[in-house]
């Protein structure tokens, strides 16, 4: 386990290439940047709930900012680690800047996976459907040349890419994101092997260092905030001594 408190776009820049076998990670929501009267406004509530998912940040970058800083962000991925798995959600404040991201990395785009969360978030406003499901764009490197993944455990036909799996309650007052532990262990029983490298350069609470370690799977976390940090570093370490 290699755990880092630190920006990861600072950080991955002092990794090597191809040094990790998979990522699994989801980037800020951007969730106070919204839509109001036919322009986007970058909101500073701290007190609304539904929009903000974590304690610290904002969270509220312009749309311009958010399509360069996810564009950064994935192309460092996709020089450190093998295959990608990118949790986003098309919402109001990053839509744009998603479909811009399609077509920026739609050579290195794999497969597209629907997590449908079974139970909808009621939408804030009236004329808006509610939010049932989240993207998982899966990027590798070498996505022209082949159809298959280059490392899978699963036969033909036993995996499709809607999966049904429910949200699960933060363990992190104050983090509002985190990964089910099903959805961790779908990605890496079937695109992992025991010792691979696996990273999440937004850990939060360690959902994914947590899974790693039960799958024996080796971990790298990279997390800036310090409250967030100390979490998951203590929950996964209780997680190697079977306390959590």
């Amino acid at each position: 386990m290699k755990l880092i408190n630190a920006d990861c776009l600072e950080y991955m820049k002092t990794m090597e290439d191809n040094s990790v076998d998979l990522t699994f990670t989801s980037p800020p929501y951007n969730m106070n940047l919204t839509f109001i009267n036919g322009k986007y406004v970058q909101r500073n509530d701290k007190q609304h709930e539904f929009r903000n998912k974590y304690n610290n940040d904002m969270d509220n970058m312009t749309m311009e900012e958010y399509f360069e800083f996810s564009k950064n962000v994935i192309d460092q991925l996709l020089r450190i680690s093998d295959i990608v798995f990118y949790n986003i959600q098309a919402l109001a404040g990053k839509k744009l800047a998603l479909c811009k991201l399609f077509g920026q990395d739609a050579q290195n785009i794999k497969e597209l996976v629907i997590w449908d969360k079974i139970n909808s978030i009621p939408s804030t406003n009236n004329g808006v459907v509610n939010s049932q499901y989240e993207f998982i764009i899966i990027f590798e490197k070498d996505q022209p040349q082949r159809r298959t993944f280059n490392k899978y455990n699963f036969e033909r036909g036993q995996l499709n890419n809607i999966w049904q799996i429910k949200r699960e309650r933060s363990k992190l007052k104050g983090h509002g994101a985190t990964f089910p532990t099903e959805l961790c262990e779908k990605i890496l029983e079937n695109f992992t092997n025991e010792n691979d490298i696996v990273f999440d350069p937004f850990m939060g609470s360690g959902t994914l260092g947590v899974v790693a370690n039960k799958l024996n799977r080796q971990f790298i976390g990279i997390e800036r905030d310090k409250e967030y940090f100390d979490f998951a570093v203590e929950r996964i370490n209780n997680t190697q001594i079977g306390l959590f």
